[in-house]
């Protein structure tokens, strides 16, 4: 009986971190990725396209590479010479097995450069 308890707490811990730990590996590259591409964007020549644009576009691309829902807030601003994004959203990640439990995951992080 023993046994069989410690199999299915085995069997849902192994569940979420199978579940979990990507979920939050993408979400530490995307932050890399956002901070690399403000400081990227503010290296590039200016073009006809604002800093801010440029800045979004990118952030967009590595979102989506990233598993980052459609829906999240992308805010840039440009002040002076320098760039700030603004990303938040929530993904859900599902815990326990059959959706039982899923895990509302907020990610709200902020590049500066």
């Amino acid at each position: 009986m023993y046994a069989i308890v410690a199999l299915l707490v085995l069997f849902l811990l192994g569940h979420a971190g199978y579940n979990y730990l990507p979920a939050v590996y993408q979400t530490e590259n995307f932050k890399s990725e956002m901070k690399s591409a403000t400081m990227r964007v503010l290296a590039l020549p200016h073009g006809q396209e604002s800093l801010a644009d440029k800045l979004k576009k990118q952030i967009r691309v590595a979102g989506n590479e990233n598993g980052v829902p459609g829906n999240a807030l992308i805010e840039v601003t440009e002040v002076n010479n320098s760039l700030k994004a603004h990303v938040r959203f929530t993904r859900e990640i599902d815990i326990l097995p059959f959706g039982l439990y899923r895990y509302q995951y907020l990610f709200d992080n902020t590049a500066v450069a």
